[in-house]
């Protein structure tokens, strides 16, 4: 069988308005770098979601394992539905904790959204110069 040869012809194509062009390309940057950066966040939220799981997990078996041991030592008593009634209602009685602030969670400094953060100033900076 015989090869074909492919001859690649290159074509020009004119632009016009090529600043509009490259203001809207670099627009379109920017959205794709802060879709990123968001990205960036909800992964270092999810696995700070996980590690937190997995330590309350192990603190409640902890738990488990002294409630335990302790139930062995303590003497059987029927004081407790007492004591559950008047705990239910000093618990209602006290306010909910307060929510903490998402800026406060995001103080810590983060390679890869710092880098992401530093190239979306740079697009910003260019989209300046062309206006």
């Amino acid at each position: 069988m015989k090869k074909k040869e492919i001859v690649e012809e290159v074509y020009y194509v004119g632009i016009r308005e090529p600043v509009e062009l490259r203001k809207e390309m670099l627009l379109s940057s920017r959205s794709v770098i802060q879709s990123l950066k968001k990205y960036e966040l909800f992964k270092e939220l999810r696995k700070e979601k996980l590690s937190y799981t997995y330590e309350l997990r192990r603190v409640m078996e902890e738990l488990a394992v002294l409630n335990k041991r302790l139930r062995r030592y303590l003497p059987a008593s029927k004081m407790r539905a007492a004591e559950l009634t008047q705990e239910k209602k000093v618990t209602q009685q006290t306010p909910p904790p307060a929510r903490v602030k998402e800026k406060q969670l995001l103080e810590e400094p983060r390679t890869r959204l710092e880098l992401l953060e530093g190239e979306l100033d740079k697009i910003e900076d260019q989209l300046d110069k062309l206006r």
